[in-house]
């Protein structure tokens, strides 16, 4: 939810020289994990069982329960848009994949700290 936060995350892996795809691949295994502890969380399921479910330690499980409270499924629903889109994207163009997935990352975060 925190846009510049992000972007410098986003700007420090890619100093680091992280590929593109595997950036990419970590934001849609973290939106899959907050979208299955808001499912299960919905169900009254225990947050010992919701940590094993979704396959992070227990002390982990506010990193995605939290951002789960917080998202709608219709923001979950976009967001997983926009990661096929730069997907797709990220394969079949010649467009930075940089710029690709900065743009990505402001939206992803924008739509995580929007209220819905």
């Amino acid at each position: 939810g925190n846009v510049e936060r992000a972007l410098r995350l986003l700007a420090n892996m890619q100093r680091n020289r992280e590929p593109a795809l595997r950036i990419q691949f970590m934001l849609v295994r973290q939106l899959r994990q907050i979208w299955r502890a808001k499912e299960l969380a919905a169900a009254g399921v225990p947050r010992p069982e919701i940590a094993s479910r979704v396959g992070i330690a227990p002390f982990f499980l506010d990193d995605v329960l939290v951002p789960a409270r917080r998202m709608s499924n219709a923001t979950l629903e976009r967001s997983f848009g926009r990661l096929y889109r730069a997907d797709r994207v990220l394969k079949s163009s010649r467009i930075d994949a940089d710029l690709i997935l900065s743009k990505l990352v402001q939206q992803l975060a924008e739509a995580a700290g929007a209220r819905r």
